[in-house]
């Protein structure tokens, strides 16, 4: 804890000033602040949205409850309409949603409201002082001195500039800069700041309210409504003024009249299917027409003067990440002053000390809130008809907009949030954690690891592509199954193979040719293990809308193509598209059993037409024609058996909606459910594919080691380098191809396998060193358990792993 002759001066007594008010009497660090208003909390007709970025560091000091308590319960939908009214997307149970993913809901109250609840949290309300506007500033190596309007001053160790766009303590550090160091805030003093928007914002009550937050796009404007508690609607209309950059003292300032001016021409417009705009201005209690300044300056610190929220990094707040920033980077200063305080005496830190420190803290959030101005402005402008892609909106929402998209959209906002590290928030049940609770920090770069990948395993595709005679290959199969069907002296390990796996290699006797069983045997145990995963995989709800989600279309080229291309390409997709996330990670447990008993019939019937004595000859191709397309049959029925499950389930879940609906969010267990249900289902097909697949594996390995010189030997001879030259057509040569293609499609399901565990190394979901030995297993069961069962080993580990990142917030 620090000494408490240490103290931080706090200029400006707004969400940011009252915030680090809060954050630093958590931390045992003194304060004082100074607003220039006659009181803490004025109604100015502001309101002010609440994200899950924010709540958490609210919640931290211990005001969520509150907060909630004012707000109630809503449950926030969003829509986004055109210009006249009409419905583009939307997105039901909005705000559940968001609160199931990342613990808090998103919330709309009076920006007042919040004020006074961050007021009366504080212990030492004593150490606010109303009307005190700051006159003059004064550095030295000691400390700050703040002299007020009033002639009274105030001393302390760092001074802290809050107080909004037109920040007094921004000119003054300025002024200072240029006096020690000149040139230091150039760049800042000359720079020009966004003012391309005007905006109209004000509180309604209305007799019939909103029930949903309404994005109006229209032609040079747009509409953010949001309902709040009681009957209140909070509302926004944003105008292009045309204005661009203009210099900071050619902000303009608006007059009501100016303001019944600009409103007079929108009273007309539809803002929701009942309403107009001028229903809601009419039914106003209060209003301001005001410019909507975006910049984020260079510098925001020198010696022992800081900037925080708007002073620093003003926002467009259609996305209502205004106030969240402030908060944020109130924390980042925080983390930053604790760690130098328990470094160093207060009274022995100099003012370069304290500056790196600062500098410490701009770096630390300065690349997260430039993404989110620039996020908001260009929301702002596409909903405005103020882009080159605007014409673009109505029809990408309309076929790509809804609750899933919106739920993305926000997580990129939240989820890179800053915290106070020092103190955990209240444990709040979540899907999603947020970054700096992964356990190793994300490594940005690690794109280049994918398109690393994505390269390699297009070179395999390449080297795959002429591999196949097709005709020659299928003849030879068809031989071999027949061949197999007719023996009847079998050893007791292949019995063993014939029942656990695909019954067509089951009948091939070692002594009459060792190397085309193990090469049946391996590439059936790929095979089955792909099928499993990739109908897994197509019902994951990360790959609703990717081409992951057709595995029938990847079987169909197996049958053109072969094992190895098609393993290639569709590893390809699933490194540039599929999901690697927390929230796509879950399969809907129908589509989990689905595909359990698919699977469990699929290989009955096969081997069931392996064993009937009574087909004889016609068996063989039955048999052999069935066993190619497995892959297909499964897909089918799959889809077929999670149709007539989900039907069956379909009025259930509707009744268990509603009731979750009327219970509201007291229920947590209602509205987060049962996390990761899915897991048990998907953990029971996963072990079994490891051990049967990996036993076999072991076994056939074990079995033919005396004679494996000579098998891979003779194999090599006589095929040659598939892609150097042609392959011969002739039942050897297909034979020596499907070695090639054997060996293809385990080459890039290593790649594979490999990728999966660095990418999971890059969203900080492991550590490095755990990265590390992951690898190292995953080199170790391709040679003990093989391909296939080591790709269903990984696979239940990544199930775990990420299904329990979410659990231990529950």
């Amino acid at each position: 804890m620090a000494e408490k002759h240490f103290k931080v001066i706090i200029a400006g007594g707004g969400i940011a000033g009252l915030g680090l008010a809060n954050m630093l009497e958590m931390a045992g660090i003194d304060w004082v602040l100074l607003e220039s208003h006659n009181e803490i909390a004025p109604q100015v007709g502001a309101s002010i949205g609440l994200f899950p970025n924010g709540l958490r560091i609210l919640d931290q000091i211990g005001v969520y409850e509150a907060i909630r308590a004012t707000w109630g319960y809503h449950p926030m939908s969003n829509t986004n309409r055109d210009a006249k009214g009409r419905v583009i997307c939307f997105s039901p149970a909005m705000g559940d949603r968001l609160e199931e993913r990342h613990g808090y809901p998103f919330i709309f109250i009076d920006r007042r409201s919040l004020l006074e609840i961050l007021f009366d949290n504080l212990k030492h309300k004593d150490r606010v002082h109303l009307r005190k506007k700051v006159a003059n500033v004064d550095m030295g190596e000691h400390g700050v001195q703040v002299t007020t309007a009033d002639g009274e001053t105030f001393e302390g160790d760092i001074l802290v500039g809050a107080d909004g766009v037109h920040s007094r303590v921004r000119e003054e550090m300025w002024r200072i800069g240029e006096q020690i160091q000149p040139g230091v805030f150039l760049k800042d003093r000359e720079s020009l700041v966004s003012c391309r928007y005007k905006c109209v914002f004000g509180i309604s009550e209305m007799s019939e309210g909103l029930d949903s937050n309404e994005f109006v796009c229209g032609d040079g404007h747009s509409y953010l409504i949001c309902p709040g508690p009681g009957k209140r609607t909070y509302w926004f209309l944003f105008v292009n003024t045309g204005n661009g950059l203009v210099r900071k003292d050619q902000i303009p300032r608006y007059t009501k009249e100016e303001e019944a001016s600009l409103v007079q021409k929108h009273l007309r417009d539809p803002i929701s299917g009942r309403h107009t705009f001028g229903d809601l201005y009419e039914s106003r209690l209060y209003s301001t027409l005001t410019p909507l300044v975006e910049h984020v300056f260079k510098r925001w610190h020198f010696g022992r003067i800081m900037l925080l929220g708007d002073s620093a990094h003003k926002h467009n707040p259609i996305a209502g990440q205004g106030g969240m920033s402030a908060l944020e980077s109130g924390a980042a200063f925080v983390n930053e002053l604790q760690s130098l305080l328990k470094r160093n005496n207060p009274r022995t830190i100099s003012n370069k000390e304290y500056d790196s420190m600062l500098t410490r803290t701009q770096r630390r959030f300065e690349t997260r809130v430039k993404g989110l101005v620039k996020a908001a402005n260009d929301q702002q402008r596409l909903l405005a008809n103020d882009h080159p892609m605007s014409g673009l909106v109505p029809g990408f929402l309309g076929t790509f907009g809804g609750l899933e998209y919106d739920l993305r959209h926000l997580k990129k906002r939240v989820v890179g949030a800053i915290s106070l590290r020092d103190f955990p928030p209240p444990k709040r049940p979540r899907l999603v954690p947020f970054t700096d609770e992964l356990p190793a920090r994300p490594i940005r770069k690690m794109w280049m690891l994918k398109w690393l990948s994505i390269m390699v395993t297009g070179y395999i595709l390449f080297c795959s592509r002429e591999l196949y005679n097709l005709s020659a290959l299928w003849s030879s199969f068809d031989d071999v199954v027949g061949w197999g069907l007719q023996q009847t002296n079998v050893s007791v390990l292949m019995d063993q193979i014939r029942s656990t796996v695909m019954p067509t290699y089951s009948h091939l006797n070692p002594e009459h040719d060792l190397n085309k069983t193990v090469a049946f045997i391996e590439t059936a145990l790929i095979l089955i293990s792909l099928v499993a995963i990739w109908t897994i995989e197509g019902s994951r709800l990360g790959h609703q809308r990717s081409i992951i989600r057709w595995p029938i279309m990847f079987w169909v080229a197996l049958k053109m193509k072969g094992l190895g291309w098609t393993t290639s390409l569709y590893f390809i997709f699933h490194m540039a598209f599929g999901s690697q996330t927390i929230i796509g990670r879950p399969v809907p447990s129908p589509a989990v059993k689905a595909a359990n008993l698919a699977l469990f019939i699929i290989y009955l019937v096969a081997t069931a037409l392996m064993v009937v004595p009574n087909f004889k000859e016609q068996s063989v191709r039955i048999s052999s024609d069935f066993l190619q397309s497995i892959p297909v049959y499964t897909g089918v029925l799959t889809a077929l058996i999670s149709a007539l499950s989900s039907q069956f389930t379909r009025t259930e879940g509707l009744e268990h909606s509603q009731s979750t609906s009327k219970r509201g969010v007291s229920d947590k267990s209602a509205v987060v459910g049962i996390p990761n249900r899915d897991v048990v289902y998907l953990n029971r097909l996963y072990i079994l594919l490891y051990v049967s697949l990996g036993t076999i594996h072991l076994g056939t390995v074990i079995f033919a080691a005396v004679q494996l010189k000579e098998y891979f030997s003779g194999i090599l001879q006589s095929s040659g380098l598939p892609f150097l030259g042609s392959m011969p057509d002739t039942s050897e040569g297909a034979y020596s191809q499907l070695i090639w293609d054997l060996a293809f499609a385990s080459a890039s399901l290593f790649i594979f396998l490999l990728h999966t565990v660095w990418n999971l190394r890059g969203t900080g979901c492991i550590l490095t060193l755990h990265a590390f030995k992951v690898t190292a297993m995953v080199l170790v069961g391709q040679i003990i358990a093989g391909p296939g069962a080591t790709y269903a080993a990984l696979w239940h580990w990544r199930e775990n792993l990420l299904s329990g990142l979410s659990e231990q917030y529950y």
